[in-house]
């Protein structure tokens, strides 16, 4: 009887996330001014982090670039986004990190000017960062600097995990610091 209940909840959830044209929906909707994260942290002092920004909140569209101007932006964006000078942790953690950034939607040739309506061209960033600290050193902090140089990124929800448990934190320009637990 179990099995047949959760089979009617997932079919159920199924059909509520799927649009008319059989697409399915993301769970968790585009709002410009609030990007999601998911981040992971190992007793070990590894550190994987998920950053999903609309690419309005970075650089003002959500496109791929129409004009010099706006490739420069976007350009400018990528750049700081890899540098990663945005994330910090503490020195006493030893940590390195690395990012892999990618710009899905911001590249697409085929919405470009074609008039596809606003609900398919959400370009945004995607930004996966890998943090190693000292072995078994788990930082006590990190800070997502993600709203100083880009004023309409006004709030980050993270979902967290570590082996003590799971949480869900707002990050913000006066609060940008993330408790690890």
């Amino acid at each position: 009887m179990r099995v047949v209940i959760c089979c009617v909840v997932f079919a159920s959830t199924l059909w509520f996330f799927t649009s008319a044209d059989g697409q399915i929906r993301r769970a968790d909707a585009h709002q410009h001014s609030q990007s999601s994260a998911q981040l992971a942290v190992e007793r070990s002092g590894q550190l994987s982090l998920v950053i999903r920004a609309p690419g309005a909140n970075l650089v003002g569209f959500e496109h791929p670039p129409r004009n010099e101007s706006q490739r420069s932006t976007l350009q400018r964006a990528r750049l700081h986004l890899e540098k990663a000078d945005w994330l910090r942790l503490p020195d006493s953690a030893g940590c390195t990190s690395s990012v892999n950034l990618s710009l899905p939607g911001f590249d697409d040739a085929e919405n470009h000017g074609h008039g596809h309506d606003h609900a398919h061209q959400h370009a945004e960033f995607r930004i996966e960062v890998s943090v190693s600290c000292q072995p078994s050193e788990v930082p006590e902090w990190i800070e997502l600097r993600l709203f100083d140089d880009w004023p309409d990124n006004k709030v980050i929800v993270v979902d967290a995990i570590s082996a003590t448990g799971q949480w869900r934190e707002r990050l913000t320009a006066e609060q940008p610091r993330l408790v690890l637990q």
